[in-house]
């Protein structure tokens, strides 16, 4: 008896299930109770205000404060920096662990508040959180990884805490059943890395003895994901609105406007490395000598009017439209930004094919490590949000012709629903 969560904390998005059975062990309780943006956003003040929001409540504040303020997302990505160390928000002091804290707190009292309005009032035995294949390939910086996640989920207030791995979850969560003869490969397709998992020669049961062994299956990730389909969509079709290529003269040379400044409006998180006086009135030194200074001006509004964020979600949505349909529009007309575009289904794979390269490469890696072909394997377990990326489908497809292949278009809820069942059989 007993209620275990599983908790799958994203780069994009969390998921938090339930799992819970009756004294004779029926399952009377499997599933999921929250799924939102693992986001948060603390309000701009100019006096002592430490209110902030998480998930759907800080993107809809975020919106009402015309995105004046600090907004944090792809929070996971940054766990294994120890340079990370703190950042000032409102002029005060953040570590890590307390930001990661206040998104898992956040889902904590989703847990408690479910368990009241359903009169549930068996205690909460423990929580499984997912971790990917690697937060990093450098042993120390996983470990940090894990130990913020750890202590966030400690100080969020829940019991009995251990990690596991993400597409290993995804089995449970799928309730797949393997049989020794059987070759699995586990694709976790997700924002911010892709992480594959081959089982060979082992049960359904094997796998839960042989995780904590590091046996009997090999894994390899890559720190590629929908992130980074968005930033490229950005970067190709809409850095020409804000100036990229464009040419300035200075002490009667031309030159072109650094590039870097477009990494960094591309990954919108980090547009606060832009937001100080002294890059402002760069900014406006090259504006002063730019032959086309529409771009710039362009560039000067989404930086001090913080607007990244509302441009990304038009790309996120034409991204998402694209899973389904040939071609997105990519439409915005605010704060005198205004661009009409219109991205194929042919352009969109041609602009990723760099990193669906590189996710080919590290499953078929993981495959030579087995000393395994492709056409060994029997099953293809798909889950994550960019499981639904079209050409990554079809690349897995083709690559593994005579496998089952096993996808769920609710794929954002598979791994937090393995975990739950995970939790009640680690946690005692």
């Amino acid at each position: 008896m007993g209620v275990y969560c599983g908790l799958d904390f994203g780069t994009s998005n969390t998921s938090v299930a339930l799992y819970r059975e009756d004294e004779k062990g029926t399952v009377c309780e499997h599933k999921v109770i929250a799924n939102e943006p693992s986001v948060l956003f603390f309000p701009a003040t100019d006096i002592f205000d430490d209110r902030f929001f998480v998930g759907r409540e800080a993107m809809e504040q975020y919106s009402m404060h015309n995105m004046q303020g600090r907004f944090i997302k792809s929070l996971k990505s940054l766990l294994p920096y120890s340079s990370y160390n703190y950042t000032l928000i409102n002029k005060r002091p953040y570590q890590p662990d307390d930001l990661l804290m206040y998104i898992l707190k956040h889902f904590k009292k989703q847990v408690d508040r479910y368990l009241k309005e359903n009169n549930i009032h068996e205690e909460i035995k423990g929580v499984c959180i997912g971790r990917p294949v690697y937060f990093s390939k450098k042993a120390k910086a996983d470990q940090l990884a894990q130990q913020r996640l750890l202590n966030a989920a400690h100080m969020a207030g829940f019991p009995s805490r251990t990690l596991f791995l993400e597409p290993l979850a995804a089995l449970y969560g799928y309730h797949i059943t393997i049989k020794k003869e059987d070759i699995v490969l586990i694709a976790d397709l997700g924002a911010g890395t892709c992480d594959f998992t081959v089982i060979n020669n082992m049960t359904s049961e094997d796998i839960f003895h042989a995780v904590n062994k590091k046996a009997f299956f090999t894994t390899e990730g890559v720190h590629i994901g929908g992130d980074d389909f968005d930033a490229a969509i950005f970067d190709h079709k809409l850095t020409r609105y804000f100036g990229k290529g464009s040419m300035y003269e200075s002490w009667g040379k031309w030159l072109e406007v650094p590039v870097y400044i477009y990494f960094i409006i591309t990954h919108w998180e980090r547009l606060n490395q832009l937001k100080t006086s002294k890059f402002i009135e760069e900014l406006k030194e090259i504006r002063a000598g730019a032959k086309m200074k529409e771009g710039i001006d362009n560039l000067l509004t989404l930086i001090t009017e913080n607007l990244s964020y509302s441009i990304f979600r038009v790309v996120e949505a034409a991204k998402i439209l694209l899973s389904e349909c040939d071609a997105a529009p990519l439409l915005y007309n605010k704060y005198r930004i205004r661009f009409e575009e219109l991205i194929t289904i042919d352009e969109f794979d041609k602009i990723i094919s760099q990193f669906t390269d590189r996710i080919r490469h590290a499953y078929m890696q993981n495959l030579k490590r087995l000393s395994l072909k492709p056409g060994q394997v029997t099953t293809v377990i798909l889950t994550g949000g960019s499981s639904r990326v079209r050409c990554i489908r079809t690349m897995i497809q083709t690559s593994f012709p005579g496998a089952d292949i096993i996808f769920d278009e609710n794929a954002f809820n598979t791994v937090a629903l393995g975990l739950a069942r995970i939790a009640s059989l680690i946690i005692s």
